[in-house]
């Protein structure tokens, strides 16, 4: 990924001249990305805390995604996205999908490279009904990863993708910690190409979380590749 255009196919609606490349670049940068169905753009609540956490963002209307750009501490990206993830499910906002992608940007095509696989994070997110979807470079960057609860989920090329459910509604919360293990566990299989033994971990995710999309999608893909006999 190596020209603004590819991130644009995927950001369709963000022109790159709207972004402050040079106040950017030579920084530890943390982007997110929501995208969802509806939302009153000017609400207070919202447009008030992005004002006093984050560097600097900008409001995409047209296609209905917010995009942050948060300078300094990787914490304090995640933090913002669990606040907001609790606020959207607080006002029942269906199919919201956040994901963080972080990086130290020293040119632009680093920037229009991570906004290209933050953007295709989100599309996992919401495939996956993730919560809020964080890259593994994310995940390295935080201080203390455990203070979270979350579970690994996909990976895009060599990009593990995580979880983190500390904003989600309290009992979907719950499921997905008590079929955690387990779910990880058939991923990994997945993954390995034990498609049976993937299967098998699958259903009995679904026993503990009904409804898991993941677990769904994972298990039906499981089942299409014993099909095909590649196990």
């Amino acid at each position: 990924m190596k020209s603004p255009m590819i991130w644009k196919n995927y950001l369709i609606g963000i022109n790159p001249e709207d972004i402050p490349i040079s106040k950017l670049l030579n920084n530890h940068i943390s982007i997110i990305l929501c995208n969802f169905v509806t939302l009153d753009f000017q609400n207070e609540g919202l447009i008030d805390y992005i004002n006093i956490n984050c560097e600097f963002y900008y409001i995409n209307k047209i296609e209905n995604s917010i995009l942050l750009f948060f300078i300094g501490e990787t914490e304090q990206a995640l933090e913002t996205a669990l606040w907001m993830q609790a606020y959207f499910n607080n006002i029942q906002i269906p199919d919201s999908a956040i994901s963080i992608h972080t990086n130290y940007f020293l040119s632009p095509d680093d920037l229009f490279n991570s906004l290209a696989i933050c953007s295709l994070i989100n599309q996992s997110s919401v495939k996956y009904g993730l919560s809020i979807g964080v890259s593994q470079n994310t995940f390295t960057y935080l201080n203390n990863p455990n203070k979270y609860n979350y579970r690994f989920t996909d990976k895009i090329d060599s990009i593990a993708i995580f979880d983190f459910i500390d904003g989600e509604r309290e009992q979907n919360k719950n499921m997905k910690i008590e079929s955690k293990s387990v779910f990880e566990d058939s991923v990994f299989n997945f993954y390995r190409n034990r498609y049976a033994e993937a299967s098998a971990g699958f259903n009995n995710t679904l026993l503990l979380y009904p409804g898991d999309k993941a677990s769904i999608s994972y298990l039906r893909r499981s089942e299409e590749a014993l099909k095909a006999g590649k196990e």
